[in-house]
């Protein structure tokens, strides 16, 4: 557990120094402009590891590389299930720096909303923006400058539309206990079904292991989904749409479905790096390039079985997110002045790296950005 404050400024060592050779920042377009932070205006990311989040944490190398060292990332542990103030351990040590002018929580996990009200505490200039919160969004936009996430509400019910489009019977929703007492969880799967049931789609729930208490091992991931499968054809046939609310199980769902011709309408991270994976397309040098990850993956897929039985958004949500607190950061940072969080302040941002991909922001409350966009069926 990172109690100490040494033990984990060395761990963020190790972190930094892996981070010396990163990829293009682009989830969309890269900055024309060559932005540079100052050593008086530090920005610091605070992430998972890779197996918390490879997208986020493949963002986040990117950044690193393009800003140098005057953008930190710090990461925490695996333990923070286990220890609720290893987020807030991060954060205050960022927050004990005074050229830190900024905070992006990248991977807003258990333990961040007590993390986020510390530095409000610590530092009442702070600028913090959280991504993808799964604790009470109420709760973290009262201290946080801004929120950003994906649209569930929206995400649940347009999916398993598309799952019927592709000719799903029954669409099969899983998840297991920690992630069902999450609040957006909990309305995803009421949407799910709801819609499940204007469709004429079976709706199925199934409780998975958790891989990050269970093991995180991809074999533990395949033999569970490559078992539960094989259950659930001989119930529903073959006609099945899946989706998982955890991206390594849902990594592995995709495996599966490409393997037997099952249906995948969407993905836990909205993204199209699960599908490169699965298919086995190259996306060496571009791991948080969008477009190229997207053509790749539709390349392979073009070739398969699963033609049209695919769909993810055109750019990664967690890649997204990420980049757009960080500009929002920078920005905030540098014209303190006359910076404005509005929805349009937003809407240009999250734009300018869709870089054409479909895309939409709509406001929550005074704080909390709604991102939405339309499937793409590879």
């Amino acid at each position: 557990m990172l109690k100490k404050i040494t033990v984990f400024a060395a761990a963020v060592l190790i972190l930094v120094s892996s981070f010396g050779c990163g990829t293009k920042t682009g989830g969309g377009k890269k900055d024309p402009s060559k932005k540079t932070i100052s050593p008086e205006n530090k920005i610091a990311l605070i992430i998972g590891s890779a197996s918390i989040n490879g997208d986020t944490f493949e963002m986040a190398k990117s950044l690193r590389s393009e800003y140098g060292d005057n953008l930190l990332v710090n990461s925490f542990s695996d333990s923070y299930l286990s220890d609720n103030l290893t987020v807030t351990t991060a954060a205050a040590e960022l927050a004990g720096d005074d050229t830190v002018k900024a905070i992006v929580f990248g991977n807003g996990v258990e333990g961040t909303a007590h993390a986020v009200k510390r530095v409000r505490q610590l530092r009442g200039d702070m600028c913090i923006v959280v991504c993808n919160p799964v604790e009470d969004l109420s709760s973290i936009s009262l201290d946080a400058n801004i929120v950003l996430l994906p649209n569930h509400k929206e995400t649940a019910e347009s999916m398993v539309k598309n799952a019927a489009k592709m000719g799903a019977e029954t669409f099969v929703f899983y998840t297991f206990q920690r992630h069902a007492d999450y609040t957006f969880v909990k309305e995803m799967r009421e949407i799910a079904k709801a819609t499940c049931g204007a469709e004429e789609l079976n709706y199925v729930e199934t409780f998975s292991i958790d891989p990050l208490v269970d093991g995180s091992s991809e074999e533990i991931a395949k033999t569970f989904v490559g078992e539960d499968f094989y259950r659930k054809t001989k119930k529903y046939g073959e006609n099945i749409a899946v989706y998982s609310t955890d991206p390594v199980i849902q990594e592995e769902l995709v495996k599966v479905a490409a393997a037997n011709g099952y249906i995948v309408a969407g993905t836990a991270e909205l993204s199209p790096v699960s599908f490169a994976n699965a298919f086995g397309a190259d996306i060496k040098g571009h791991e948080t390039d969008s477009k190229h990850i997207l053509a790749a993956a539709s390349d392979k897929i073009s070739k398969s079985d699963s033609k049209g039985k695919m769909a993810s958004w055109e750019f990664s949500v967690p890649m997204m997110t990420l980049q757009a607190g960080f500009e929002y950061a920078y920005s905030f940072v540098n014209n303190r002045s006359d910076w404005i969080d509005n929805l349009e302040t937003i809407d240009n941002i999250v734009g300018d790296i869709a870089d054409g991909a479909p895309y939409s922001v709509k406001k929550h409350g005074e704080k909390i950005f709604l991102l939405g966009s339309d499937f793409y069926t590879y």
